[in-house]
This record gives structure tokens, sequence and C-alpha cells, in this order.
């Protein structure tokens, strides 16, 4: 596959506007779909004194890592968006595939696969995004409704010398004083969208640091980092606990006894070198008093993924990391001892197994933002955001209350306050055996369905699974207009040309599966889902955004659009150009062995051979005739996302 690589601010706007102007979508997420808030219902937060609309959002991962992703994210109902982690080293190598979410959650993955510049890129055009859907109005939702109101945390690792490192203490700078590099991604903008753009108030992208204490920080410096961050970037910081804060014994106690998850084998090694409850309490406590004195925050997080021994054959690292349903409890339970602990009020996030049917009773312990990651990745992707909100209006119904404030308190007597009564919320929540039961391995262990049948090129069964599983939104459908083209294979000699035995390219569904090459990283999520046996990202046609990834990638075959009129094609290895010419009523076909002029009805009415040409040469037309119903399905498909992104690049 093709490095991961974002579309330009320009191809975002003009896809945004041509999609949603004639189809009421934006990347193919439907209007209806979009999360506008219930009348009678407050979902707000104030996070750190920032607001948003709603207290949920895409957790640190690949929810968060393009800015299409985040734009998904946000018209689903997210408003609290934790990005993906950046650091020094951002050339890492992911072993593939990297998700595993048949049923909970595997990964070995951690952070962003773009190089600290493209992730920056990312974010920024994210924001600008945002902010042009709430400044264009395009959703006629008024601008003081609050719902636009959004905020991004921003997420750092791993260890104090790459974090104080010039290349990340630069990077936090551009996102908390974003100005130089908004006004570059604005200056090559068309005027109608730079007039709309430039408008807007400048503004830290993010003023929040989520530090994650995973993959080898070392626990002696997770406060040094902190106390920088707060100190030195002027940024908010949370603090991401891994659960191995719990313990060992407690850990496996869950695991084991509570849940019944007993083919996860934990090694006792990860528990003993990571942090400890004790040291951490300590760490939050003299970081409170360094925040209180740079006139900053200081908050907490729970909790980071589980390290687990890889004892599968998906992955091929010897560890993964567990997220999904058994990690709520851990998580809860951690958070709880922490709190129990602490003994004081502190700022509470949390990430760990949370779904529509936990995301009500996590948000009553007084915890907020509540991101999520694993559950965004079974089927109906994005979407499954939506009932998150209808689950929390109907706790919120089931309550009698109308805000989150209210819904903390309920059932508390006048006066305790919100924390307090958080507190004894989640208290008696984990000690609840019928909802933890939800939890565990007998309700998390039904596999994906599968058919015996083998996933080919064309007309699969359609599903439509993967398109939604793929957080990059990778995979597209098409429709194709004529299904069916026929011609005869010619033959030339030095007198001229014959016709040979008729050739039939023939689809039997008019809609295909693409992949979007570039939007792409084999992560393996749409393999898991396939109802067909076949790894849809490589099975299907490649849709490539820039020549570069065309040309670096011959093994894929895939289509590249020079322009509206011009198409190049790779066909079993073999690369073609496909270009139509007066008013696509001829097409010209250039080949390694000449060029080639069709009409309508592909009959041959002109060519020109390579000069090296002597004897006979056989033309099949099958090529031809599948680049023909390529093309026509792709100017069918103009106002569908990507198309209007392709049809719109000049960049070759």
């Amino acid at each position: 596959m093709a490095a991961l690589r974002g579309f330009s601010l320009a191809d975002h706007l003009f896809n945004i506007d041509t999609e949603y102007k004639f189809n009421k979508t934006i990347y193919a997420y439907p209007d209806k779909k979009i999360f506008r808030g219930y009348n009678g219902y407050d979902f707000s937060i104030k996070h750190f004194g920032a607001g948003a609309y709603t207290p949920l959002g895409p957790a640190a991962g690949p929810h968060t890592q393009l800015a299409q992703n985040i734009v998904c994210a946000f018209l689903a109902g997210a408003r609290c968006f934790e990005l993906k982690t950046i650091q020094i080293n951002d050339r890492i190598k992911v072993s593939r595939p990297c998700i595993d979410i048949r049923n909970i959650g595997y990964n070995i993955e951690w952070s962003q696969e773009l190089s600290l510049n493209d992730s920056l890129q990312e974010y920024l055009k994210a924001w600008l995004l945002l902010k042009y859907i709430k400044q264009s109005g395009i959703l006629n939702i008024k601008n003081d409704s609050g719902f636009y109101d959004f905020v991004f945390d921003v997420s750092v690792g791993y260890d104090y010398k790459g974090i104080t490192s010039k290349p990340v203490t630069d990077w936090l700078n551009t996102i908390k004083t974003p100005e130089t590099g908004i006004e570059k991604l604005i200056a090559d903008l068309p005027d109608n969208y730079k007039s709309i753009l430039s408008k807007i108030e400048p503004a830290p992208v993010s003023e929040t640091i989520t530090l994650s204490t995973f993959h080898g920080c070392p626990a002696d410096e997770i406060e040094h980092i902190a106390s920088f961050l707060l100190s030195e970037t002027g940024f908010n910081v949370i603090i991401k606990f891994n659960p191995t804060l719990l313990g060992y014994d407690q850990v496996c106690h869950i695991l084991y006894g509570d849940l019944g998850y007993t083919q996860l084998i934990l090694d006792q090694k990860d528990f003993e070198k990571d942090l400890k409850l004790d040291s951490a309490i300590g760490i939050i406590k003299r970081l409170s008093e360094t925040a209180q004195k740079c006139h900053r925050r200081i908050g907490v997080k729970f909790t980071n993924t589980l390290v687990v021994k890889n004892t599968e054959s998906i992955f091929k690292d010897p560890i993964r990391y567990l997220s999904g349903a058994p990690l709520y409890l851990i998580a809860l339970k951690t958070l709880n001892e922490f709190r129990r602990k602490y003994k004081t009020e502190i700022s509470v996030a949390f990430s760990g197994g949370i779904n529509r049917y936990n995301f009500p009773q996590t948000l009553q312990g007084d915890i907020f933002p509540v991101t999520v990651c694993s559950d965004l990745l079974k089927k109906g992707g994005y979407h499954r955001l939506n009932n998150y909100f209808i689950s929390l209006k109907e706790a919120f119904e089931t309550a009698g209350v109308s805000s989150i404030s209210d819904f903390i308190r309920k059932d508390h007597p006048n006066g305790i306050s919100e924390n307090q009564a958080g507190i004894e919320n989640i208290n008696h929540l984990i000690h609840s055996k019928e909802k933890m039961e939800e939890q565990s391995f007998d309700k998390n262990s039904r596999l994906p369905k599968k058919t015996n049948q083998i996933l080919k090129t064309f007309d699969c069964l359609n599903c439509d699974i993967c398109l939604k599983v793929c957080p990059n939104l990778a995979i597209i459908a098409l429709t194709f207009p004529e299904t069916t083209l026929s011609g005869n294979t010619i033959v030339f000699t030095k007198n001229g040309y014959d016709y040979e035995k008729e050739e039939v390219f023939q689809l039997q569904k008019n809609k295909q599966i693409f992949v979007i090459d570039e939007a792409c990283n084999d992560c393996g999520n749409c393999t898991t889902f396939c109802p067909e046996t076949g790894d849809p990202n490589r099975v299907k046609i490649s849709i490539y955004r820039y020549h570069i990834t065309f040309i670096n990638n011959p093994d894929k075959d895939g289509i590249f659009m020079i322009s509206p009129s011009e198409m190049l094609i790779r066909i079993n290895g073999e690369t073609a150009k496909l270009t139509s010419i007066q008013n696509k009523k001829l097409f010209s076909w250039e080949t390694i062995k000449g060029r080639f002029v069709f009409d309508e009805d592909n009959q041959l009415i002109d060519y020109t051979l390579e000069n090296d040409f002597s004897g006979n040469y056989r033309l099949s037309v099958m090529n031809y005739l599948t680049a023909r119903l390529f093309y026509r399905a792709v100017i069918y498909n103009s106002t569908v996302y990507p198309i209007p992104i392709l049809l719109n690049s000049r960049e070759i």
C-alpha cells in the first residue's frame, strides 16, 4: 500500500461543498445522521474552561489521524478530540495488520504514522474545516447555538528527551499559536474559500496536552515531563495512566475472576516496571501545585490500553495491546482507586471499553471528556456515535433531568458536590454485578459472520460493511451507469488491421468497491468484518489521489485522474492512459505499443504504433473496455466522495 497521506485543504473544501450541495453528505456521512442535539437536553461540558457541545469524542488513535476522520466524527456528534499521539520518532514502522476488533479489541499500533509536519498539517486542516463548516453556514445551524463548540487535546509521548526536543516543542508552539501555519494553508486557496476562512478569529488549535505514559515512558520521567509542559509550553496537562497502575493481582482478578477472559496472558514484569498507584498520587499532588503557579490546569485520564502476550497469528509481534470490553472495568476500578486515595477534586477523563450502553453511567461519575476507539471500529463505524446520544437522552429521560450536572447529582442530597456525587456513583457502579457482566467474555466472544465466498475484485456481496468500519474513510462505493461493454480483438499487420473475436467486459452489479490508496494504512479492520474471505483493501481496485503514489505502487492495480478528461489506469500490472476527446465521443487509448482512437461503439478509427513495431500485433481491448467503464463511473459519480477531489485536482 501507499504511505498514508492527507488531502490538501483545497481538496477538502471543494469536496465538502460539492458533496453536500448535491447529495447532502460529507465524506459519505449523510445529513440525516448528523447529530444536531435534542430540544430540552443539554449535553454540553466545560473542559478546562473550553466549551464542548457534547462530552464525547474519539480517543487518540485511527479516528484522529487524518482531517476527514475528525470531520466525520464531528458530524456524528463528537466534540472532544484526543488527537493521535505524536513523538520525536516520526518514522515508526508498524507491522501489518495492526488492528484486531473481532470481538474485544487488540492493536499493535501506537503513535501517529505521519511525520511531525504532516501530522501538524492534518490537525490544522481539521481545525480549519470545522471552523469552515460553522462559518459557511452549510449545515443551517445558528453559530451561537453552541453546536459548533469543540476541543482538541493533543497527545504526546513518550520520554523527556523526545518531548523537550526542538522538533516537538516547535510543533507544540505552532499548535498553541497557529496563525502562521494557518495563513500558509489559506494563502493558495481560491478566493471564495479564502474570504470565509480569513474571517476566523485567531485562537489556539489546542490548549491541553494529554501525556501518554505508555510504550516505555520511564516512570521516573512522568513528573519531569508534565512539569516542563506546564511551565514551559503553557498548556494544561492531562496524565493518561496505564491500567497497570491497579497492580498485577487486581488486574488478574478482574480479567480472570470477574470477567472470564482466561485466554489473556499478562506478564508481571510489565507491571513491575510501570508506575505504581502511590507514586502516581504523589506526582499529581505536586503537579497540581506546579499547575497553580503556572496558571494552568492538571487532570488525569484512565486508561491507556493493557499490554498482553500475543497468543494468536493475526499479529507478528510478541505482544499486543488490549482494548474494548475487558478494559472498561479495569479502567473504572483504577480510576476509582485513584480517587479514593487522592481525596482531592481533580478533572478526570476516561477512555477504555466505552460503548453506547456504558457511556451514560460513566458520565454520571463526573467523568469527562469520554473518548472511544474500539467501538467505532466495529460495524457502523462513525455512525455508531449517534446511538451514544440516544442512550444518553434515554438516561436523562429516565432520571428526569436535562443536563449532565443534574444527571450526576440525581438521587443525591442537596448540597453535595458534583465530584462527590460522581465518586459515589462510580463506587456503586463497580459493585453492580449486573452492569459489569456486560463486559464479560460470555457477552463479548461472538465473532463476525463469515461466508464461504472468496472476495473478488468485482461483484462482491456489496454489504457496505467495509465502507463504515474503515476509520480513514478509505473504502468507497461507486455506482456504474453501465455494466457491460464489448469490442473486438484487433490484429495489426504491416498492411493494416483486422478484427477478430468479440471481447466483453461485464459486471454483475452496478455498485463496485474501491480503495483510496493514500488514505489506507493497511490496518486490517476491513478484513476482520468482510463476510467474504479476503482483504478488501488489497483485492479491490485502488483510486490514487497523487501521481507519485500511482507510480510507486506498480503491483497494485488502480486509477489516477490526471484531469477530468484524462485517466491513467493499471490493470493486471499494465499501465495505459485513457483520454476523452471531442466531448466524450472519441476515446484515445495509449499503451506501450501505441496510441489507438476508438469511437463510442468501441470501433477503431485511428492508430499510431510505436516505431519498433514489426510483424503482427494482437491488441486485446479488454483493458480498454474496463477503463471506459471505470471512467464513465468516475464521471457519473462526480459529486460523490472522493471524486470531487480527483476531478478538481491538477497535481500530477
